[in-house]
């Protein structure tokens, strides 16, 4: 970013650089890579002995020894910047490619900008959340500020007003607890059940792509079957018979289509999309 001038958006990452670093530097050098992205500003909240590791971005730095979990580690990078828009990214996060950051920050030159810009199910190793997760700095400081359930209903349910579909964006891992802390918030918050539903299928599908794209590059595919078993008996089960039938259909079908993608040779003989979600409903109910 050049000297005076204002930051669109802070890309705000924490890490405990628990692994030596490994996953910190990833996600670091995933930013460093962005082409073509205007005033954009990394700001790194990580435990001193690991702030070399932000001059791979160009990052300031915050201690993570005064954050007590990702959460709160997210708020204070929040609180250090003054741009519209932050970008949460945990360690072992990787933007999709060098022109991911330019994808975000485009529809935010709009007059007035979204409040949130997603992505789409093609993200490698998402974990969870199918949307990139460019959102309001003011949103995160405001809904941090009320607890940190909130903010997980924030990042990982997407904003009350307008959004926009973008392309595919960053590859997030998910803290974890906090899915199921969002749909708690979210029941809590009174919020709609059939947008609690819709959220809820968005994040299985998601899972699942992971699982097969794991299985098929030779990974952790048991690992990613066990996301998949435990986020559908712990949250899905809760919300799916609030979803339509043609969300559901259309879940289905983007499901399928960008699990071909994750495996075109059908290296990984894996149930298709309807029949695996069957699975996990009885399994989850014997």
């Amino acid at each position: 970013m050049e000297r005076g001038e204002k930051a669109r958006a802070a890309v705000i990452v924490a890490g405990w650089a628990r692994d030596g670093g490994a996953a910190l530097r990833r996600t670091l050098c995933s930013v460093a890579m962005q082409c073509g992205a205007e005033a954009v500003e990394t700001i790194l909240v990580a435990p001193r002995q690991a702030w070399a590791l932000g001059a791979l971005a160009g990052a300031s730095c915050a201690a993570a020894e005064d954050a007590d979990g990702v959460c709160a580690a997210w708020m204070l990078g929040a609180r250090r910047s003054e741009a519209p828009y932050a970008l949460l990214l945990r360690e072992g996060d990787a933007l999709f490619d060098a022109y991911s950051l330019w994808r975000l920050l485009r529809p935010t030159r709009e007059t007035p900008g979204p409040d949130a810009v997603f992505g789409s199910l093609d993200e490698p190793q998402a974990f969870l959340a199918p949307q990139g997760k460019l959102w309001r700095r003011q949103a995160v400081l405001d809904a941090g500020a009320k607890e940190e359930t909130a903010l997980a209903a924030l990042c990982f349910v997407g904003a009350e007003t307008q959004a926009q579909a973008g392309t595919p964006v960053c590859a997030c891992a998910i803290p974890g607890g906090l899915p199921q802390h969002a749909a708690v918030a979210l029941e809590e918050a009174g919020a709609p059940p059939q947008r609690c539903a819709l959220w809820a299928e968005q994040c299985l599908a998601s899972l699942y792509v992971a699982y097969v794209r794991a299985g098929a590059c030779g990974g952790a595919a048991e690992e990613a079957r066990r996301r998949c078993e435990a986020f559908y008996r712990g949250v899905s089960s809760r919300f799916e018979a609030f979803l339509p039938p043609e969300a559901l259909f259309a879940s289905y079908s983007a499901a399928m289509e960008a699990a071909m993608r994750a495996d075109p040779q059908g290296v990984f003989p894996v149930e298709p999309y309807p029949l695996f979600v069957d699975l996990l409903r009885a399994q989850a109910q014997s």
